[in-house]
């Protein structure tokens, strides 16, 4: 691991909350406590994503259980952006997430260029003072994908972003994290592990 990056506070989205049934507030209250979008942005509400409509996937057999999910959709229509997290808080568990952003025209929502603009929307890997290892980048199911395996506390992550293939003026990036339970190490075969877990789901619409 080599530079080390002063961290930075960032304020916690919080999800609207009419017309949510009990159950379902519950679920956008554990998420937003987890996550934090970046606090600027369109207009727009978040709402829980069922299952049977998510199309974030990773394949990991540490993570147990369904993450918790929601998407975004903006006012006008022209953003979309899905969150997948498994492990919320719990240091000791295998903790991932996935954020998948759409919008057409492009560019997304959120559109991380390195590592340090993909932490702030995690509230998981905030408040930490990161130190990263050299770039890597490679290929995976749904194309080229660059990483960095990460210091973060006394977890060892590895932190990665990719720019989808859609047909213009579409546009879409992914980007997310995982990390060990702490005090654990994850070697580089092992982020390499992760990153080519990654999935993605065909739309629902089939577009």
């Amino acid at each position: 691991m080599r530079r080390r990056i002063p961290s930075r506070k960032y304020q916690v989205f919080a999800f609207p909350s009419r017309a949510l049934s009990a159950g379902a507030l519950t679920l956008l209250l554990a998420l937003a406590a987890c996550q934090a979008p970046p606090p600027a942005g369109p207009a727009g509400r978040w709402s829980v994503l069922p299952a049977a409509e998510a199309r974030l996937t990773l394949a990991l057999r540490d993570l147990s259980g369904e993450p918790r999910r929601a998407q975004f959709r903006s006012t006008d229509g022209r953003y979309v952006e899905e969150i997948a997290e498994w492990g919320g808080g719990d240091f000791k568990k295998p903790r991932a997430g996935l954020r998948l952003s759409e919008a057409s025209p492009g560019p997304p929502r959120t559109d991380p260029k390195d590592p340090n603009a993909i932490i702030p929307g995690w509230k998981a890997l905030q408040d930490q003072l990161p130190a990263y290892g050299e770039p890597q980048s490679g290929q995976n199911r749904l194309g080229p994908v660059s990483w960095w395996r990460a210091n973060l506390g006394t977890s060892e992550c590895v932190l990665f972003l990719q720019r989808l293939a859609e047909r213009p003026p579409r546009a879409a990036t992914l980007s997310g994290f995982y990390c060990n339970p702490a005090g654990t190490s994850l070697s580089p075969q092992g982020a390499a592990a992760v990153v080519q877990s990654i999935g993605l789901r065909p739309r629902p619409d089939g577009q």
